[in-house]
């Protein structure tokens, strides 16, 4: 039983095999499964140290029975690579002829989603119902006449040839012994399978990536800039107000596995500028939008568009950016979409907070005070947070919106 497993974690990244562990079919067949992963963080960087880890079965793919649970404590990692053994804390005692899905948690972050099916059953585990069948096949069972045949090697005397299957003579056939290969390593039976990256390259600049000699296909993590918030609106001496600015839109997250004939240019995109505040009576300043990030044309990540800036006197607050979306790439998430200011008054106006941006990244608070701008983004393409409107009367400037923070583009190869 094999598979692949891809999930975000809150502090990081992980890719995880799942194999089997192959034990001799016997009265007392080992309940244990090999689980081996890779574990690197929100930039690629492979984990180091021992890890608390937390695993799980449950009968549904949402929600349902958990049926089994063990934690191993201390487990270590070596350049982000792990392998346990399922089954030595607590006992794999499952119903495996049942549909059965794997969960597993790291430290005390929650349980990555979605679960992952186990699609084939443990067949060492499974071949204990052989030995425990009852009513064996007897003689009496059987009608018919048998004339017995002697098969040769090559078939002699026979329509049969008990050497070849297929076409292929045995010799043509996998041994124990043998050596695996494609994404396999090790010898057979007992092969491993290989984690097809080995290298990580996290860039926060753009520039050329040169190709490596060799290389012909590459795992591509692109995030693109947040947006910009809106400035919050001036006021002037008499009865008009300033409304707050809209948060920046949070940038788009894109993944794939592309194929790569010769050096490409990369992009990471920028964080949009926040707009500027009103003067007095005036509308404040719109947020730049937040820059792509991208890999040639193979995988773009949109960034997310700037706020709208509060404006003078106005029935509601700047509109937020939209959240980045329509790039390319096999696997996407959307940015999310900045907030609106508020309407002013007698107060000075809110500006909106900005959009998060893909897989959560953290975008700006709006300033609720003209003495701070809104706040900027954190984490990787987070929209600005939007800048605060002037009170009526008070004949002032409105805050500034905060800066979206920028995109990430990671190659693996």
């Amino acid at each position: 039983m094999a598979g692949h497993w891809t999930k975000a974690m809150a502090n990081g990244w992980l890719v995880m095999v799942l194999t089997l562990w192959c034990a001799s079919v016997s009265a007392d067949v080992p309940h244990l499964i090999r689980y081996q992963g890779q574990a690197v963080d929100s930039k690629g960087v492979p984990l180091e140290g021992p890890y608390t880890l937390t695993f799980r079965l449950y009968d549904a793919a949402t929600g349902g029975t958990k049926v089994w649970e063990e934690t191993q404590a201390n487990v270590p990692l070596s350049k982000g690579h792990f392998s346990v053994l399922l089954g030595q804390v607590t006992p794999l005692n499952v119903d495996w002829s049942t549909s059965l899905w794997l969960t597993i948690q790291v430290g005390t972050d929650p349980e990555l989603l979605p679960r992952q099916r186990i699609t084939s059953v443990p067949l060492a585990i499974r071949s204990e119902v052989a030995e425990s069948l009852t009513n064996p096949i007897t003689t009496s069972m059987v009608t018919g006449t048998f004339t017995p045949s002697v098969i040769s090697p090559q078939g002699s005397g026979s329509s049969l040839d008990a050497d070849t299957v297929d076409g292929k003579h045995a010799s043509d056939l996998l041994k124990i012994g043998d050596s695996a290969g494609g994404d396999l390593a090790g010898t057979y039976p007992s092969p491993t399978v290989n984690f097809p990256f080995t290298h990580v390259q996290a860039l926060a600049a753009s520039g050329m990536w040169i190709k490596p000699p060799n290389v012909t296909k590459v795992f591509v993590r692109a995030w693109g800039g947040g947006g910009g918030g809106g400035g919050g609106a001036g006021s002037d001496s008499t009865t008009g107000w300033g409304t707050g600015g809209g948060g920046g839109g949070g940038g788009e997250y894109r993944e794939d596995i592309v194929s790569v004939s010769g050096d490409v240019p990369v992009t990471v995109g920028a964080g949009g500028a926040g707009g500027g505040g009103g003067a007095n009576g005036n509308h404040g300043g719109a947020g730049g939008n937040g820059g792509d990030s991208n890999l040639g044309s193979l995988v773009v990540a949109k960034g997310g568009a700037g706020g709208a800036g509060g404006t003078f006197k106005g029935a509601s607050g700047g509109l937020g950016g939209k959240g980045g979306s329509g790039g390319t790439g096999a696997v996407s998430i959307a940015g999310r979409n900045g907030k609106n200011g508020v309407a002013g008054g007698t107060w000075e106006a809110a500006g909106g907070n900005g959009g998060q941006g893909a897989q959560g990244f953290t975008g700006g608070l709006g300033s609720t005070t003209l003495a701070a701008p809104g706040n900027q983004a954190d984490g990787l393409g987070g929209g600005g947070g939007g800048g605060a409107g002037a009170a009526q009367g008070k004949n002032n400037y409105g805050s500034s919106g905060g800066a979206g923070s920028a995109g990430y583009v990671i190659i693996y190869y």
